[in-house]
């Protein structure tokens, strides 16, 4: 019943709103002039406390992530896959199938060599929206840092310690320059990446999608807000390399504050 109520809220709450703007409720009709102003308010005030409400049934408290049941790998997720094993990756386990609305496939990558990881991922939406990304991760778990080529990314508030930045419509090869440009650069400000985090793959994820739950669920308004402005926008701070966003020295400090053994 709860899975049920889950799928069907987005399209209810969608309704309500849709119903609402093409039949505008009688009370505002007194208002005159101001009612297209007082309606569009509500509407907005609306959309930000349901985007809100989604937050819970999107990131979940305990997020299950585990080996897919299926092996078969898309044609066109083996060819990103083929692509980042051309860069010198190497499979990091069996793909994985991430419980979350909408549920989404990931295949695990990991160049020791290069010091950073790569995932192939998937959504189950329809179309199906498939994207790559390549992570470094801080030593002792402290913090990473990703590079994301897929243009509907960091929509989201970002968690203390996390360093993003988004290249969008990137080939494999260009954000992986990309990336390791970024890798130089924090590592030039004294922060020390690791090929060999703590945990499984699916540990890992699920310990990330928590912590951005937690980010989340702390202002869930604001974020709401943020994300739609995101979403609308198509612009995030995320745009521009490490180097020159505004935020990065910041994340820099913050770490090196919060783990003051980084130096």
């Amino acid at each position: 019943m709860r899975q049920l109520f889950s799928k069907l809220l987005p399209y209810v709450g969608g309704g309500v709103l849709g119903y609402l703007v093409f039949f505008p409720p009688a009370a505002f009709l007194p208002y005159g002039a101001w009612r297209p102003l007082l309606l569009a308010a509500f509407l907005v005030i609306g959309l930000v406390v349901f985007t809100a409400l989604q937050f819970p049934l999107t990131l979940p408290r305990d997020p299950h992530v585990e080996p897919a049941l299926s092996q078969e790998v898309p044609s066109d997720i083996a060819s990103l896959v083929a692509s980042l094993t051309a860069l010198g990756f190497e499979p990091l386990g069996p793909p994985l199938r991430i419980e979350m609305r909408p549920a989404a496939f990931l295949w695990p990558l990991v160049s020791r060599q290069l010091n950073c990881f790569g995932n192939v991922f998937c959504t189950t939406t329809i179309p199906r929206k498939t994207g790559f990304e390549f992570i470094s991760v801080v030593e002792d778990d402290r913090g990473w840092l990703t590079s994301l080529a897929a243009p509907h990314g960091f929509v989201l508030p970002a968690a203390p310690g996390s360093f993003r930045q988004a290249l969008p419509g990137a080939k494999p090869d260009a954000l992986l320059q990309y990336h390791l440009a970024a890798h130089r650069f924090l590592e030039s400000q004294g922060i020390r990446f690791t090929h060999e985090p703590e945990g499984t793959p699916s540990e890992r994820v699920r310990r990330s999608l928590m912590l951005q739950r937690k980010v989340v669920m702390q202002r869930p308004l604001s974020s709401a807000v943020v994300a739609i402005w995101r979403t609308l926008t198509k612009r995030t701070p995320f745009h521009a390399p490490i180097a020159k966003q505004a935020t990065t020295l910041a994340a820099v400090e913050y770490v090196k504050g919060v783990f003051p053994s980084i130096q």
